[in-house]
């Protein structure tokens, strides 16, 4: 007979590796030499969490049935509200009140598959932006099949200025804080709050509606009225300037540094418009831009062309070439690599995670500037959970079979993408830095197009489903079954078999009646299941000095026999158990019952002697 157990989970899963070289612990001895092995992961997990070395159930999540009914375009975060674009219209949402409120007067597409939204701050500068036309020139910017010319100034004193800034004295350019919204179709919305503390919406000023004037002593205001935001995508505010990709996926649009409603723009020597954001745009060289990322080292990440990845950042080099008052890019070529969506971009413990065609990829900003080629398959240990599948998020359709995203909540990252499961939320843990869970029913094995976290007061994590749901996850006071699959029992000698004969799980935390099903398999071939029920027994009440929110839980063990399991060189167990319990510490006793004689997979020699 043998024993083997384990009495930690903090490892987490690991799909990588032959589900024999994660044995439980046990005891063995080569001559005189005695060793014990210890593991700490598990095979898979379903529906769980192990950060603190247990192995507990999550709650279930929420359908929102008040919410409005129609395509969902977008779902945003926004201080303490959650902002759904539903069917061209606008609803706010205040976390922990019931019921959405329709945002008056927001209208855009009502039949675009997505939005794209981005937390702009109040105007950080102000100040007037005067060409100085000591020597006129142009400059060619080229990117696809599009050539746009651009007349600039530049002044051979200073070649780090191409623009005259003067203070605003009159007519001072202001704006509030607020949610930029685009459908890459209609001119942008912006949705703030009022100083009565309502949700208000606005569209934003075209180019045809900017406009400035200054009087003839060249520095009194007569007319201020500089904003402009051009139409489309991808949005990303960085070291104090908003980007946006345009509509075609081509170029990126640069707002004036501190003012995100203001977009560089072609500027006369008065200080009035020469052409709009187009003829100042940048292009990375490579159409088909997918996301625009802020990351660390202060680098803007690009991913663009199905299959590249850049960082950009600010040249602010000496005597370095501006445009229009502007500094120019410098780029940098990452990778190869395919992020899909800007909404499956994490920060996990410095690094950058996003989710690619073939799995979710990570690399370190800051040190990618010395070393090109770090980037790292950030899922290789749950790699076989996409065996076979590409993931893919179309901006041009509304097909379910594509979309997927990401989100940072409560120290887990969860990723909701297409597996060999289907559709679940791959849940890694930051603290102990594991993979620990795949949650299979929180969306019911549907994509979320998009997630959004409130992170102020309280926790809250929604979420807006390919079918259209919205819904707020592990909210439930009810719990998701949840399942472990333990890694196999094995002598690790090739001489011998055995058979299961007894296994005992120890739960705790348990707070009402709970049913467990643990199911055995030899040789990865199903053996048998038994189920068994835990009955809650309401304790004797504690009313001393407080001392855990554990006290008056119960703890049970559990013991399941195999008399008639089947012989095989492996075997494992899986446990499913119900209502919240937790999994502590697991036993199994096996029966050494390997045959003297070789067992049927005995090798012969064939009719050619081979």
């Amino acid at each position: 007979m043998a024993s083997y157990k384990q009495t930690s989970f903090s490892g987490g899963m690991n799909l990588l590796l032959d589900d024999t070289r994660l044995p439980v612990s046990f005891k063995y001895k080569e001559g005189e030499t005695p060793y014990d092995i210890t593991y700490n992961q598990y095979r898979l997990g379903l529906n769980i969490r192990t950060r603190f070395d247990v192995c507990s159930a999550i709650q279930s999540s929420v359908v929102d049935e008040l919410a409005p009914a129609g395509i969902k375009q977008e779902l945003v975060s926004f201080g303490n509200y959650i902002i759904l674009f539903c069917n061209g219209n606008a609803y706010y949402h205040l976390n922990g009140v019931p019921g959405w409120t329709q945002i008056a007067n927001f209208s855009m597409d009502p039949l675009t598959p997505r939005y794209w939204t981005k937390a702009v701050p109040v105007s950080l500068t102000n100040y007037v932006r005067q060409g100085i036309p000591t020597q006129t020139g142009s400059t060619t910017n080229t990117s696809g099949s599009t050539t746009i010319t651009t007349n600039t100034y530049s002044t051979v004193s200073n070649p780090n200025l191409g623009i005259k800034q003067v203070n605003v004295i009159a007519g001072s350019f202001s704006q509030l804080p607020g949610l930029l919204v685009q459908d890459g179709i209609n001119q942008p919305w912006f949705i703030f709050i009022d100083e009565a503390g309502n949700v208000q919406a606005r569209v934003t000023q075209t180019y045809a509606q900017w406009s400035f004037t200054l009087a003839g002593d060249g520095v009194t205001i007569t007319n201020d009225n500089r904003e402009y935001v051009p139409i489309g995508t991808y949005m990303e505010w960085f070291n104090g300037i908003l980007f946006i990709a345009d509509s075609n996926f081509n170029y990126i649009y640069r707002s004036v540094s501190g003012r995100p409603l203001d977009f560089v723009i072609n500027v006369n020597p008065d200080g009035t418009k020469g052409g709009d954001a187009t003829t100042t745009s940048y292009s990375v060289g490579v159409a088909g831009i997918t996301a625009l990322q802020a990351v660390p080292g202060n680098q803007l990440f690009v991913a663009a062309g199905g299959s590249a990845c850049f960082a950009v950042t600010l040249n602010t080099t000496p005597n370095a070439p501006t445009i229009f008052g502007e500094y120019t890019f410098i780029r940098t070529t990452l990778f190869n690599s395919n992020c899909v969506t800007e909404r499956g971009i994490v920060e996990v413990l410095g690094d950058t995670v996003f989710i690619d065609s073939n799995g979710l990829r990570s690399f370190n900003a800051v040190e990618q500037q010395l070393n090109e080629g770090r980037n790292s398959v950030f899922s290789n240990t749950i790699s076989a959970l996409f065996t076979g599948i590409t993931q893919s998020a179309s901006v041009k359709t509304n097909d379910g079979a594509n979309f997927c995203s990401a989100c940072s909540y409560d120290n887990y990252a969860i990723f909701s993408v297409n597996t060999v499961f289907g559709y679940v939320l791959v849940v890694y843990d930051t603290i102990t830095n594991v993979y620990t869970s795949l949650d299979t029913l929180q969306l019911g094995n549907h994509a979320a197009k998009a997630m959004a976290v409130i992170n102020i007061n309280e926790l809250a994590c929604y979420a807006i489903t390919d079918d259209d749901r919205v819904v707020q996850l592990y909210i439930s006071s009810s719990y998701d079954p949840a399942t472990i699959r333990l890694g196999a029992v094995c002598s690790q000698d090739p001489k011998k078999e055995l058979k299961v004969s007894m296994f005992r799980p120890i739960f705790s935390n348990i707070t009402e009646n709970t049913t467990v099903t643990c199911s055995l398999f030899t040789n990865n071939r199903y053996d048998q299941a038994y189920s068994t029920n835990i009955e809650y027994v309401a304790p004797v009440p504690y009313t001393g000095t407080p001392l855990g929110n554990d006290i008056g839980t119960q703890t049970n063990s559990c013991l399941f026999t195999f008399p008639n399991s089947q012989q095989g060189w492996k075997a494992f167990l899986s446990l499913t158990w119900t209502n919240g319990a937790s999994l502590t510490t697991v036993g199994t006793e096996t029966i050494d019952s390997t045959p003297m004689n070789p067992p049927l997979t005995q090798a012969v020699t064939n009719s050619n002697g081979v």
